[in-house]
């Protein structure tokens, strides 16, 4: 059996941790990782380094988790457990307690290490404004990646569950909030500001409608909601008239779960809602077609793109979710896609 140890990351480990990262999160998210007076600890069997967790410094005690991972031939060592104690122990030291880290909302490997470091998921305005000015740039970096959502560890803000309360009803109200700032809130007249809040609603909440069923397939489920995407979403709408997608999902209800025995249905929820845009797609350009084609024509058709790419930053879309189960049903997702934006245009 092999023997683990956990050790400071120095400089001439970087290029290796890097290579690690690589390899679990795919070809090119290492140049989101500097090299420069990285920040962590690495896992190693005194030959190989199979796992690291990389840390970042904030303004008035404030850290970040940037990254944390394990190489899956290493996988059943709790060195993901080791790693993130060695993590809060570093922060400990630094005297810093106001800890954020990026989760991919289906990350279920991920959620569960987080949940039991002490992390929840606080609203978005709670997230981004009431800390530090200083941190600020660095959680709103991490509200802006769609799929993923900002975990907290803050003993001065306890919650009485892991996610904030009442979700379907914020991710409608954000829903109706994004669909108005499409037509920045009625200046490209009434009749588009009524057909985007009712399409950003409308798809947002068939979604909701058509993902449940197959959720409770599974047993008891809660919904989710997707606060990465959420930021991002409304400047683009404000400024670039564009619609960033932002959906939720459906989890089991209990706080831990193993995503080896809900990746499937959480696949086939994927799966269904992004045929389900694509059909909303071209029925509005059937139904509506003037103010289909003043812009939300374009608009929709991002959104398909968005949710037909697979790989970081983008992985916590639908495709990414189908993919890591099943890639023909990617494949039959994407050719979906294709064919509904060629159709139109």
């Amino acid at each position: 059996m092999k023997t683990y140890e956990i050790r400071m990351i120095l400089e001439e480990n970087t290029s290796e941790v890097i290579q690690v990262a690589n390899k679990v999160f795919g070809s090119g998210v290492g140049i989101l990782i500097s090299k420069k007076n990285m920040w962590g600890y690495y896992a190693t069997n005194d030959k190989d380094i199979v796992g690291a967790i990389i840390l970042i410094k904030g303004g008035n005690k404030e850290g970040f988790v940037q990254w944390i991972f394990v190489d899956p031939i290493a996988q059943g060592h709790k060195l993901a457990s080791r790693l993130m104690d060695a993590g809060q122990q570093a922060f400990s030291d630094e005297g810093i307690t106001k800890q954020f880290a990026l989760v991919r909302d289906d990350n279920t490997a991920s959620w569960n290490l987080f949940l039991k470091a002490g992390y929840q998921v606080l609203p978005l305005t709670h997230t981004l404004f009431k800390y530090s000015m200083k941190g600020f740039i660095k959680r709103a970096e991490y509200a802006m990646i769609t799929g993923y959502s900002t975990w907290v560890k803050d003993d001065t803000s306890k919650q009485s569950s892991v996610f904030p309360k009442l979700p379907i009803f914020r991710t409608l109200m954000i829903a109706l909030v994004l669909g108005a700032s499409l037509s920045l809130f009625g200046f490209r007249g009434i009749e588009f500001l009524f057909f985007s809040v009712m399409t950003v609603l409308g798809l947002t909440l068939l979604r909701m409608l058509v993902a449940f069923p197959i959720a409770i397939s599974y047993g008891k489920v809660k919904f989710v909601p997707s606060q990465g995407g959420v930021f991002l979403s409304f400047i683009l709408g404000l400024f670039t008239q564009s619609w960033w997608p932002v959906f939720g999902i459906y989890v089991p209800k209990e706080d831990l779960w193993k995503s080896h025995e809900f990746k499937r249905n959480l696949a086939l929820q994927s799966f269904v809602t992004l045929l389900l845009m694509q059909v909303v797609f071209i029925a509005a350009s059937f139904l509506v077609p003037d103010v289909f084609s003043q812009g939300m024509n374009f608009i929709i058709a991002y959104v398909l793109v968005v949710h037909s790419i697979p790989f970081f930053p983008f992985d916590g879309t639908d495709s990414g979710r189908i993919i890591r189960h099943n890639k023909f049903l990617y494949v039959l997702s994407l050719l979906g896609t294709i064919i509904s934006i060629l159709f139109y245009f």
